[in-house]
C-alpha cells in the first residue's frame, strides 16, 4: 500500500520514507563530500543554503562585478544538483574549476600527452562549473580549447554554469569573435548580478 511522506511529499511503499532515511544519511555523511569538492572559500556560504537556487538544471552565464554572489550562486546549484543525484541514487560527475586554474592545469598536460583526456574529461561531465571567465588572456589556444569543451558539452546537452565579471559584449570582444556568445546567448539563462554578497 503507497503512503505519502508527511516531511518530503513523496510516495512510497515501505515501512518507513526511504527519501527522508536517503536525506538523513546525506546531511550526516554526503554532504561533507560535496563540500570538499568546492573552493574553502564557498563552503561556509553554501553550507548554509536554505533553499536551493530555482531552476537548478539549467545553463547558467552569470555575471557583474566582484563580490555579487555569482560564484556562491553557481555553487549551490552545484551542492543541490549533488544532493538530488544521492537522493534519486544516480551517478552524477561534476567540477567546479576556476578558468584559469583549468588552462594552466591543460597546459601541464601537454608533456604527458594527457591534454585530450583532459578535454574529453571535462567535455562530459554531467554538470561542469567554470569560474572567472575572461581573465586569462585569450590566446589562440585559449579561445580553441574553451570553444572545444563548450561546444561538445552544448551538443550533448551537459549543464554548464559560467561565471565572468564580463558581460556578454565584453566576452565577444575578448575572445575576439561573437561564436561563443552567440552560443551561451541561445542556450544559456543570462543573470546579471549587482548587488554585493553579503
Amino acid at each position: 500500500m503507497e503512503k505519502k511522506c508527511e516531511v518530503c511529499g513523496r510516495v512510497y511503499k515501505r515501512e518507513t520514507c526511504p527519501y527522508c532515511k536517503r536525506l538523513e544519511r546525506f546531511i550526516r555523511f554526503g554532504q561533507y563530500k560535496v563540500l570538499n569538492k568546492l573552493p574553502k572559500r564557498l563552503r561556509d556560504d553554501v553550507k548554509q543554503l536554505k533553499q536551493p537556487p530555482m531552476d537548478s538544471v539549467h545553463n547558467y552565464y552569470l555575471y557583474g562585478s566582484v563580490s555579487t554572489g555569482k560564484t556562491v550562486f553557481a555553487g549551490q546549484v552545484f551542492f543541490d544538483r549533488h544532493k538530488e543525484s544521492y537522493m534519486d541514487n544516480v551517478p552524477f560527475a561534476a567540477e567546479f574549476v576556476v578558468v584559469p586554474e583549468l588552462l594552466l592545469k591543460l597546459r601541464a598536460s601537454f608533456q604527458d600527452n594527457m591534454e585530450k583526456h583532459l578535454i574529453d574529461y571535462y567535455s562530459q561531465l554531467d554538470l561542469l562549473i567554470l569560474d572567472d571567465l575572461g581573465v586569462d588572456k585569450c590566446s589562440d589556444w585559449v579561445k580553441q580549447t574553451l570553444y572545444l569543451i563548450l561546444n561538445r558539452r552544448y551538443e550533448n546537452k551537459l549543464q554548464t554554469i559560467i561565471t565572468s565579471n564580463l558581460s556578454l559584449n565584453m566576452l565577444a570582444k575578448w575572445f575576439g569573435d561573437e561564436r561563443l556568445s552567440r552560443r551561451i546567448q541561445q542556450t544559456y539563462k543570462i543573470r546579471k548580478h549587482t548587488k554585493v554578497y553579503q
